[in-house]
């Protein structure tokens, strides 16, 4: 069961081929892992250059309070615009008021009606 050489020579070269592969296989997936790795290059590209990080999270931050900031109103749209805010309040208070109320308004009631089943 001796392989003739032309049987030698074609398997050294397919293993060979595959060797190539592999090493180019595990190049590829070496380099996609590298552009995928995006927290890895943001702590590289702010250890290298922090002054730009500093300058673009400083100007983002002021553009963002210029878009954000409240506008300015007159004072008696300032008045007007309490009202719903009062209103707000007496409602979150009665709200409040009857939640706490419900549980001693039951027990009361409970307390009668046993009262009057037993007489």
């Amino acid at each position: 069961m001796a392989i003739s050489i032309e049987k030698q020579q074609e398997l050294s070269r397919l293993i060979e081929q595959a060797s190539q592969a592999r090493t180019q296989i595990s190049s590829s997936c070496a380099q996609l892992h590298e552009k995928l790795d995006f927290v890895g290059r943001a702590k590289t590209s702010v250890s290298e250059e922090p002054m730009k990080w500093i300058g673009g999270s400083a100007a983002v931050g002021l553009a963002t309070s210029f878009l954000f900031r409240p506008r300015k109103r007159h004072k008696e749209m300032a008045i007007l615009a309490a009202i719903p805010r009062i209103r707000g309040l007496i409602w979150k208070l009665l709200v409040l008021v009857t939640k706490l109320i419900k549980p001693a308004a039951k027990i009361y009631a409970t307390k009668l009606f046993k009262d009057h089943v037993h007489r």
